[in-house]
């Protein structure tokens, strides 16, 4: 992530569809790809957050994200990127509509369904995820602290 904002920052940042780098993934890793019971791990701890933690602050993280990505689209745009722009931005709007799953009110699972069909959600691992992710905390009832 640091190098992504320091590129963002000095340049654009494009997403490569084939991969520049090879590694090596084992077992004993502590960076990088997820593999056997790490993955699974990984999946039952964000199930258990989603499931059972507060979402105070999620909102708040995903527009912080979504800024992120609008100051490295402009900065896309200075440097005459302009489809990436348009990348970076549909990108961040997308996370300011997922944010508001957050907001009180009945209407949260509705903000769902209309984000899924502007196609918020990728059809790969995280965007299940966080399709999954955002229908949980739609139906959930707030906890103690939360906005009801």
């Amino acid at each position: 992530r640091w190098l992504s904002m320091v590129a963002a920052a000095v340049g654009t940042v494009r997403a490569l569809p084939d991969p520049r780098l090879a590694c090596r993934v084992h077992p004993g890793q502590e960076t990088g790809v997820l593999i056997g019971s790490q993955l699974a791990a990984a999946f039952r701890s964000v199930a258990r957050r989603v499931l059972f933690d507060t979402v105070a602050g999620h909102s708040d993280a995903l527009r912080a994200r979504a800024a992120q990505l609008r100051v490295a689209a402009d900065r896309a745009t200075e440097f005459g990127d302009f489809q990436e722009a348009d990348v970076l931005r549909r990108i961040a709007t997308g996370l300011d509509q997922r944010a508001l799953v957050d907001e009180p009110g009945p209407g949260r699972p509705a903000i769902v369904a209309r984000n899924l069909r502007a196609g918020t959600y990728t059809a790969d691992t995280l965007g299940i995820g966080a399709l999954a992710a955002d229908l949980v905390r739609s139906v959930r009832r707030p906890t103690i602290g939360e906005a009801a």
